[in-house]
């Protein structure tokens, strides 16, 4: 509790009061309902779903095929319930679903950086494999066309950096799946 002059009112309260007031355009309960719609759909129907906003009480839901729009409509009222519900206050009166190939698109997108930040984590054990001479030539070949020859080195390098991680990692992928690997011993660059 905190004194107002005079009273006493909830932090709590105060806190919501100022945030309604800061927030003129409602881009809190936006971010919040975008929230709420996963946790209330769960993974298997978000993965299906992208691009929500809320405008003026709709909220608008971009899903990846008509058969998926047609479903979630059925379920609007209950899904609405449910959002608001866990909102705690009637944000949401109607639920607007669109058929967007966007969907497919931006999840393919999550999908890939969620792929490049598990193949570069410092917590996967991958060690670059020194590549082999015939490979360094097919890098040198190919970065011979740069004639500036400080950005020819340069990206020679970060090639050569780039494929000694990946080699590893395809090795650790190969070990993984306990087939083994034909290939030398490991060395570090």
């Amino acid at each position: 509790m905190c004194p107002r002059k005079g009273k006493e009112v909830r932090l709590g309260d105060a806190l919501g009061s100022f945030i309604k007031k800061a927030d003129r355009d409602g881009r809190s309960g936006q971010s919040r309902a975008v929230e709420v719609w996963r946790k209330v759909v769960g993974p298997d129907v978000a993965k299906h779903t992208f691009g929500i906003t809320l405008r003026r009480g709709e909220l608008v839901v971009a899903v990846d095929s008509a058969p998926w729009a047609s479903e979630l409509s059925i379920m609007s009222d209950e899904l609405r319930a449910r959002i608001n519900s866990e909102m705690g206050q009637e944000t949401v009166r109607e639920i607007r679903f669109t058929v967007s190939r966007r969907v497919e698109d931006e999840h393919r997108t999550e999908q890939a950086v969620q792929d490049a930040v598990r193949k570069y984590s410092p917590e996967i054990k991958t060690r670059p494999i020194s590549l082999s001479p015939e490979e360094i030539e097919a890098v040198r070949k190919s970065v011979s066309v740069i004639s500036d020859e400080e950005l020819r080195d340069a990206a020679f390098k970060a090639t050569v950096v780039d494929l000694e991680w990946k080699k590893g990692h395809e090795r650790l992928n190969v070990s993984e799946k306990g087939t083994g690997g034909a290939e030398g011993p490991e060395t570090e660059p």
